[in-house]
């Protein structure tokens, strides 16, 4: 398949890769020069240099060859404008675009990608996927994965059998027997290395995993069944207040009653997610410096999630915090 990615940075590069190892057709737009050397080089692709917003670039980088268009670069609007571009002049068949604001893909308006509105075929949002592993983790404390499926109705929980589970050496027949108005089903029991189907007799030992799928509306019942130690995350502290960030305190809001804290150290960024929020507290400062952490009660707080756009800066938060005494 021919495909066009607009955008090399971090994500353009990462599907880049990805489609070129599947031994696709690629090329790649980007302004920046080095960032499309860089990507050349690493992969066997073709890059061009230029604004991929502009008709006469994409021409020139076979847009009107392109089975598929993917445009990743920073910016939503110029994101949209690629692919109308894509679509009205070049009749690009297929047609991906990263937004990233909120704003844009709030189901309220959920009519702006479709067949009378953008002619997007696709939206993409790492940082909304990235804020989804977030929750999940903080909507089910104690499981060691969560997948949704099926538009969020249902979810994929793993959960680790540890020493004092109440359900140890209890067949799985008789599991769901004890649990008739849960709506869940072991769908596999990992030992060790290996995952296996479960037997009606098969009985849960310490150590093992056991993947269930379940009603997403009684996921956190199950996983406290499964893991009675678990902390409870009625106190979040959240450092970093970008898109993701942002995209967490509020769903956050929405789903619980939870008391939250922003730190955000751009002065711009942090009364961006004043404006965003509602009831979280958003303080203005360094997730580093240990008196914020201290105001932010990172101490008593029993999830501390460091979402910086720096991942050593995110290890180093994440580390004070435990050191401080979060959960």
């Amino acid at each position: 398949m021919r495909v066009l990615i607009c955008g090399a940075g971090r994500v353009g590069h990462g599907i880049a890769r990805r489609l070129a190892r599947e031994k696709h057709d690629i090329t790649i737009i980007d302004e920046n020069q080095e960032l499309v050397d860089q990507v050349s080089t690493d992969l066997d692709v073709r890059g061009f240099t230029g604004h991929a917003a502009h008709p006469d670039v994409l021409k020139k980088a076979g847009a009107a060859d392109c089975e598929m268009i993917i445009a990743v670069t920073h910016f939503d609007e110029i994101n949209m404008v690629i692919c109308q571009i894509a679509h009205t002049l070049f009749s690009v068949p297929f047609k991906i675009a990263r937004v990233r604001d909120q704003s844009y893909i709030d189901p309220a308006w959920k009519n702006i990608f479709s067949r009378d509105g953008l002619p997007i075929d696709m939206v993409i949002s790492p940082e909304v996927e990235v804020g989804e592993a977030i929750l999940q983790r903080l909507r089910t404390p104690g499981a060691i994965m969560s997948a949704s499926f099926g538009h969020g109705k249902v979810r994929l929980l793993g959960l680790e059998i540890a020493d004092n589970n109440p359900l140890l050496d209890t067949a799985v027949d008789q599991i769901r027997g004890l649990f008739p108005d849960l709506s869940a089903r072991i769908v596999g029991i990992g030992t060790g290395d290996m995952v296996r189907a479960p037997k009606g007799n098969d009985v849960l030992k310490p150590g093992d995993r056991a993947y269930i799928a379940v009603l997403d509306s009684h996921a956190e019942r199950l996983a406290s069944i499964f893991n009675r130690d678990a902390e409870r995350s009625d106190h979040v502290v959240i450092v970093g207040g970008g898109n993701v960030g942002l995209y967490v305190a509020q769903t956050l809001e929405r789903e619980s009653n939870k008391r939250i804290r922003v730190i955000e150290r751009d002065p711009e960024r942090a009364n961006t997610a004043v404006a965003g929020v509602k009831r979280s507290i958003v303080i203005q400062g360094d997730g580093l410096n240990p008196d914020i952490l201290a105001e932010a009660g990172a101490s008593k707080a029993d999830f501390v999630v460091a979402i910086t756009e720096d991942d050593k800066t995110n290890l180093l938060i994440s580390n004070l915090a435990k050191r401080a005494g979060a959960k």
